[in-house]
C-alpha cells in the first residue's frame, strides 16, 4: 500500500470519527433526558462493537460461508446501515447546531434595553424543550425511513436479481450482427459485501442467457487487493461466444489495478484501458468497434492526466459503428458529439435512490449529476 492510500485510508477512518461523534452527540442532546441508563449504555457498547468491523474491512480472512454470513449479519451489514445514518444525520445536526449557537450569540452581543430585560423569560426551561423536540422530530423524521430502507437493501434488497433486456435499434448497426446479444454487468465491489461464493449465482444466471458479448463496465472491486483473484476466478466462468470485455472503475483504483487487469486478462477477459477491439462476425466481413476508458475522476486524482476521447477513437475506420464502455456515465455527450450511438456505463447504481414518479419510470437523482440525462 502506497503512502496516499494510507493517507486517504487515515483520512477517510478520522472523518468518519468527527462524523460518529456529530452524530451521537446530536441524538443526546436530542432525546436527553433519557430515563433507561441500561439501553443506553447497551447502545454505546453495541455501537463500540460495530466498528470493530474495521478489522474486516481492508483485509481478507479465509473463512467458510458460514462463518462470512453470520459476521457479516451481526457485524459488517449493521456497520454500513449505521455508517449511513450518521453521514444523513451529521449535515442535519451541523446546520441545527449552528442555527442554535447563532441564536445564543445574537442573544449574548444584543443590547437589551430595560423593558427588554424585563420581557426576557426568566425560565429558558420551555425554550430548551422547544429546541429538542424540533431536534428530536427532524431526527426521527430521518432516522426512520433512512434506517428503514439500508435495512431492506442490505438483507433482501441485494439478493434480488433483476434482469433487464432492451431491444436496441440502431440504422446504421452491421445487418450480418443483426440480433447480438450484449449482457452488461457493472458495480460487482468485490469485498465484505460481495464475497466470490456469493457471486457465482450471479454468473449462473448469464450463461444461462447464452450472450454473445458480456462486458463488464467498473468497480469489479472495492478497494484493496485482497478479493481480486477469488473474484476474477468466478468472473473466469462467465461464457460469451465473441468474449468477455471489462473497463476501469473508480474502486478499482484504489486497489492494485495492474493486479487486476493481468488476473483478467489471465482468465481470458479483454480489458480495455483507454484503447478499442474490433468484434468481427462469423463470416468476418462485418464488424462493430468495442471501446473502453478507465474512469475519469480516477485517471485525474491518480494518473495526473485527462483522458482524450479523440486519441482513443483514433484508427477506427470512419462510418463504423462503436460502442463505448465507460464507468463514469458523465461522456454520455461527449461520446455522443463524437458519433458514437451507444455508451455504456454504471458507477450511479441505478441512481441509488429513485422517486416513485412518474410512474414505471421514476426519477433518479443521479440525473443531477451533468450529462446523466
Amino acid at each position: 500500500m502506497d503512502v496516499r492510500r494510507l493517507f486517504i485510508i487515515a483520512g477517510f477512518a478520522l472523518f468518519f470519527i468527527v462524523v460518529q461523534m456529530v452524530t451521537l452527540y446530536g441524538c443526546y442532546y436530542s432525546f436527553r433526558p433519557f430515563k433507561y441508563k441500561k439501553i443506553r449504555a447497551a447502545a454505546v457498547a453495541y455501537i463500540l462493537f460495530l466498528n470493530s468491523s474495521y478489522l474486516f474491512l481492508f483485509y481478507r480472512y479465509p473463512l467458510p460461508p458460514w462463518l462470512k454470513t453470520f459476521i457479516n449479519a451481526i457485524l459488517i451489514y449493521p456497520c454500513f446501515i449505521y455508517m449511513l445514518v450518521c453521514l444523513v444525520l451529521f449535515p442535519c445536526f451541523i446546520i441545527s447546531g449552528i442555527f442554535i449557537a447563532l441564536i445564543k450569540l445574537w442573544m449574548t452581543v444584543c443590547p437589551y434595553t430595560g423593558a427588554g430585560r424585563e420581557s426576557e423569560p426568566k425560565d429558558k426551561g420551555p425554550a430548551l424543550e422547544n429546541r429538542r423536540t424540533f431536534l428530536k422530530i427532524m431526527t426521527s423524521a430521518v432516522l426512520l425511513p433512512v434506517g428503514g430502507c439500508s435495512v431492506y437493501g442490505t438483507y433482501i434488497g441485494r439478493n434480488k436479481l433483476r434482469i433487464e433486456e432492451k431491444k436496441l435499434f440502431f440504422p446504421d448497426f452491421p445487418e450480418e450482427m443483426d440480433g447480438l446479444s450484449l449482457v452488461q454487468i457493472s458495480d460487482i465491489h468485490a469485498g465484505v459485501f460481495m464475497e466470490a461464493w456469493e457471486l457465482q449465482p450471479f454468473i449462473e444466471s448469464i450463461n444461462t442467457m447464452k450472450p454473445d458479448l458480456v462486458v463488464i463496465t467498473g468497480d469489479i472491486i472495492s478497494w484493496g487487493s485482497y478479493y481480486i483473484e477469488p473474484v476474477v476466478e468466478v468472473l473466469g466462468k462467465i461464457e460469451a461466444k465473441l468474449g468477455i470485455f471489462a473497463v476501469m472503475g473508480n474502486h478499482d483504483f484504489y486497489g492494485n489495478i495492474d493486479g487486476l487487469c493481468a488476473h483478467l486478462e489471465k482468465k481470458y477477459i479483454t480489458v480495455l484501458r483507454n484503447r478499442w477491439q474490433k468484434i468481427a462476425a462469423d463470416s468476418g466481413s462485418s464488424s462493430i468497434y468495442l471501446i473502453g476508458i478507465d474512469d475519469l475522476w480516477a485517471t485525474r486524482y491518480f494518473k495526473k492526466k485527462n483522458i482524450s476521447l479523440e486519441d482513443i477513437l483514433s484508427g477506427i475506420p470512419p462510418g463504423a459503428f462503436k460502442i463505448l464502455l465507460s464507468h463514469n456515465p458523465t461522456v454520455f455527450d461527449a461520446a455522443a458529439a463524437r458519433g458514437i450511438p451507444l455508451t455504456l456505463s454504471g458507477h450511479t447504481h441505478a441512481g441509488q435512490a429513485i422517486m416513485p414518479f412518474p410512474y414505471h419510470h421514476g426519477y433518479s437523482f443521479a440525473r443531477l449529476i451533468p450529462g446523466l440525462h
